[in-house]
């Protein structure tokens, strides 16, 4: 069994990242950047007692598993790829291959929306020592939402049922631009805090 890439060092996995193959790629390295969001949170969180930790956790945990998650979605397209173009199930193979890689990314973005919501929430509670850490999370969290919304429409812009694929990318467009305003805002808040003297 090959190993999983979010079990992979960190040398390893951006060597593998970087080789000519369509796995892994941009959405699972999406699904890193807010894995790593969701750490730094939750570190700010701990170090900075203000709370339960179970949220954060939680989504460090389930970006984690995207990073391999966003992959195996694309690879029944790869799949339906290989079919001979005279085969008569190949558009049906393609089209649903294309809506099933497209939900994954969308679950990534609905992921990046609670963490982001997450580091707004910290840059009220953190002290000062722990403010460029959420700072770096909103950043990273950002990252990954249009990392996420991209790799929806990247898969939509393919699907022949213009109705469905129109629903992805509405779905896409409203959670990148709520939750990135979000991000945008901890970032903007964070950056303008500490450029005032103590």
């Amino acid at each position: 069994m090959n190993k999983l890439f979010a079990e992979e060092t960190l040398t390893d996995y951006t060597a593998l990242l970087s080789e000519p193959v369509y796995a892994p790629g941009g959405g699972s390295a999406g699904a890193l950047a807010g894995a790593l969001s969701a750490a730094l949170a939750n570190m700010a969180r701990s170090l900075g007692g203000t709370g339960e930790l179970q949220t954060g956790e939680r989504l460090r945990q389930q970006l984690l598993a995207m990073v391999d998650g966003d992959s195996a979605a694309f690879a029944p397209v790869t799949a339906a790829w290989a079919l001979p173009k005279s085969d008569p199930r190949r558009p049906a193979a393609l089209e649903n291959a294309r809506r099933k890689a497209a939900e994954a990314p969308l679950e990534l973005l609905e992921l990046c929306a609670q963490c982001a919501v997450l580091c707004r929430k910290l840059a009220d509670e953190v002290n000062t020592q722990l403010l460029s850490d959420v700072a770096a999370a909103a950043a990273l969290c950002r990252g990954a939402m249009f990392t996420a919304a991209v790799n929806v429409r990247a898969n939509t812009f393919y699907m022949k049922d213009r109705s469905a694929a129109e629903a992805l990318n509405r779905r896409a467009d409203t959670l990148l631009r709520e939750y990135a305003a979000v991000a945008d805002e901890t970032f903007a808040l964070i950056y303008e805090r500490l450029g005032r003297m103590p």
